[in-house]
């Protein structure tokens, strides 16, 4: 009995001298680092809550929820660097669904990269094009932290109606973890999108749609107010919401408070 009871205290104390040790390098990142690398999944940073209200107040100018895609563009959205047109393209120009006799057109969906953020709109790799050839016109329908999921409805939603002659899908390898993420911050931690998205999933050798989950505007007020149940069920198609990616955030942690560098990270 004395040899259980032993046993008992040592795992207790092992414990509770884990938990010491976790607190102690989170108060190291927060207060000599600065940095807040590992987060629990059921919860929101103050950056997170901070964003997500400012959909309610229309504080983002440029960008906007949308119940299909996510978010995108706003019609006649407008930023220190961006504009959009009427029909939520990024241009200073409108364009007739229909291409003017003589006009190659080509559409092109996608990420940032796409989308050429960080430059003005007579910088962006589209307008370069179309300098080129006065018979061209190149279309930029690319939104920020987009995957080739969005990027594609989006396509479907807007880009369509056009009449393309090409139709460009921008890609970067990162990709590939955006198009098995609903919910940005389960795979991104402190990215600066934290917004569902609609992603597809493989059912019987086929692609099969799963829907934006935030199908309302309200529906982000519930995640204001109940974080840990509304990031649950946000969890359910997320492949980055589990047991073995909590493991590998808190192996990045550890890296962080004895590495001398910051962790780079890159995409949106």
């Amino acid at each position: 009995m004395k040899k259980f009871a032993c046993w008992i205290l040592l795992i207790i104390f092992v414990y509770v001298s884990v938990e010491v040790v976790l607190y102690a390098g989170l108060y190291l990142l927060v207060t000599v680092r600065q940095e807040e690398i590992y987060r629990p999944f059921d919860m929101l940073s103050a950056n997170q809550k901070k964003i997500t209200k400012n959909l309610f107040i229309k504080k983002h100018n440029y960008s906007c929820f949308d119940a299909t895609l996510g978010w995108s563009v706003k019609a006649n959205g407008f930023s220190k660097l961006y504009q959009a047109n009427s029909c939520a393209i990024r241009s200073n120009r409108e364009y007739a669904t229909t291409p003017p006799e003589g006009i190659f057109r080509i559409s092109a969906f996608g990420d940032s990269f796409t989308q050429c953020a960080d430059v003005n709109n007579n910088e962006t790799w589209q307008v370069f094009m179309e300098s080129c050839d006065t018979n061209l016109e190149v279309l930029n329908f690319g939104v920020g932290g987009f995957g080739l999921d969005q990027a594609y409805l989006r396509y479907l939603k807007d880009g369509v109606h056009y009449q393309s002659d090409i139709v460009l899908i921008g890609y970067m390898s990162e990709n590939i973890s955006r198009n098995v993420n609903t919910y940005r911050p389960f795979y991104r931690r402190n990215g600066g999108v934290p917004f569902t998205k609609p992603r597809f999933q493989v059912d019987g050798g086929s692609l099969s749609l799963l829907p934006n989950p935030m199908k309302k505007l309200d529906d982000y007020q519930e995640l204001l107010l109940h974080p840990r149940e509304t990031l649950s069920k946000l969890g359910n198609n997320d492949y980055f919401r589990g047991f073995k990616f909590e493991v590998q955030q808190l192996m990045v942690f550890w890296c962080s408070v004895f590495s001398p560098r910051r962790i780079p990270h890159t995409g949106i």
